[in-house]
């Protein structure tokens, strides 16, 4: 007789989320431990979370907090850039080599901030969005 996986599945995911939603909740006590100058400017959670007190990472409402502050005039982060529009290329080390590349300024198009940068917890150089292909040895502020 076949046993139907879904009830598995189901269970699987309901802990999954379970366990994320309690994670999350856990951290929302936790003061910026990272972009440390947002804590000197006294940003508290609702400055990022649009809530007092959030239960739950809205991606699109942090993404649109950070560019409340740091937007380019199209409306994106794209780091620095050049006067015809294009983000300004800067050395950094890959692979034992030095490379040029404009790293908010991505060719895979616009990525949410939080990919990267995080304020809840120390960021993690090594595993940086850029680097599931290349390997840039950047240091995250």
């Amino acid at each position: 007789m076949k046993k139907s996986i879904l009830p598995l599945i189901v269970m699987a995911l309901t802990a999954l989320f379970a366990g994320a939603t309690m994670v999350y909740a856990a951290q929302a006590d936790k003061k910026i431990v990272s972009m440390k100058l947002h804590e000197k400017e006294g940003l508290q959670c609702e400055d990022c979370h649009g809530e007092k007190n959030p239960t739950k990472a809205d991606q699109a409402k942090i993404y649109a907090s950070c560019l409340n502050c740091h937007a380019n005039s199209d409306g994106t982060y794209r780091g620095e850039l050049d006067d015809k529009g294009n983000g300004i290329e800067k050395e950094y080390s890959e692979s034992r080599k030095t490379k040029m590349a404009a790293m908010h300024d991505s060719h895979v198009g616009k990525l949410r901030c939080t990919l990267c940068h995080t304020s809840h917890k120390a960021p993690d150089n090594k595993n940086i969005y850029c680097n599931y292909c290349h390997q840039f040895d950047v240091k995250i502020k």
